[in-house]
């Protein structure tokens, strides 16, 4: 029996498993980072999709204006989606500068969708697990006149308008023991074809719905990388579907992700 065959009934008993023996799936742990400033950490996790915080990511202020505006960068270890959606491959790292408008003791505030930039950092051996987050290694990635438009977007030295116009989330993250619930697998899986590996909180908008993403385990490859696709869906207050197949997308790795997520949360009338 060829490799390959024996990986795919693996990945057959894994699926299986994961069906018969998890009446309900956990959410999966996001937030991990255990350094300063996790109101930056938090407005990272809650602005850029599929990022996974983890212990070694490092966070490094830049920035702040007048009105107590923040300009950070956040060096991550990667996660799934946005590692397929590099040319990074899987020993990429990932170097973003983020702007937070605002926070208070419980949450922060932001302008979603147009609040980051980033860069793919190519594993050379110089940065795997080594303190490399400088202004001057900042600078030397993203150019000054990248840096400047993305404070004229974040609206950079002008007064804060009222916070309820800009994106909230909480500073403290969910503990990831929340269990999701059969009867929703089961509405999910008239529009995703294999059993979800993965569900983790994207957001919740003012109104009280929730954005999830959720990872699904496709099948091996020949070259022994696992293919996973990626999916975005939108829950009402009570996380029943919030408008049939509207609310569900298979997110397209080959455009861009803030693009889609923006244009899919309109489409399912969000509110921040």
């Amino acid at each position: 029996m060829s490799n390959i065959k024996v990986k795919r009934i693996l990945l057959l008993l894994v699926l299986l498993l994961t069906v018969v023996l998890h009446s309900c799936i956990a959410w999966d742990p996001v937030f991990r980072y255990d350094g300063k400033h996790v109101d930056c950490a938090a407005t990272v996790i809650y602005s850029i999709p599929g990022i996974e915080s983890l212990s070694m990511d490092e966070l490094l202020i830049l920035d702040t204006d007048s009105y107590g505006r923040v300009m950070f960068a956040y060096k991550a270890t990667g996660s799934a989606l946005l590692v397929e959606h590099s040319d990074a491959g899987y020993d990429g790292y990932f170097l973003f500068v983020v702007i937070m408008q605002a926070s208070d003791s419980e949450n922060v505030y932001f302008l979603p969708e147009q609040n980051y930039i980033g860069k793919t950092l190519i594993d050379d051996g110089n940065i795997t697990n080594k303190s490399i987050l400088t202004k001057e290694y900042v600078a030397s990635l993203f150019s000054e006149n990248e840096l400047l438009s993305l404070q004229s977007t974040n609206e950079w030295e002008q007064p804060l308008k009222s916070l309820d116009i800009y994106t909230c989330a909480p500073i403290e993250l969910e503990k990831q023991d929340y269990h999701y619930p059969n009867k929703k697998q089961k509405q999910l899986a008239e529009y995703i074809a294999n059993p979800p590996l993965k569900y983790r909180l994207f957001r919740r908008d003012c109104e009280g719905k929730y954005s999830y993403f959720i990872q699904v385990i496709n099948d091996y490859e020949e070259d022994d990388k696992t293919e996973y696709t990626w999916y975005l869906v939108v829950l009402d207050k009570d996380q029943n579907l919030y408008n049939g197949s509207t609310s569900v997308i298979k997110l397209d790795q080959s455009k861009d992700l803030a693009d889609q997520v923006k244009a899919f949360l309109a489409q399912n009338n969000w509110v921040n």
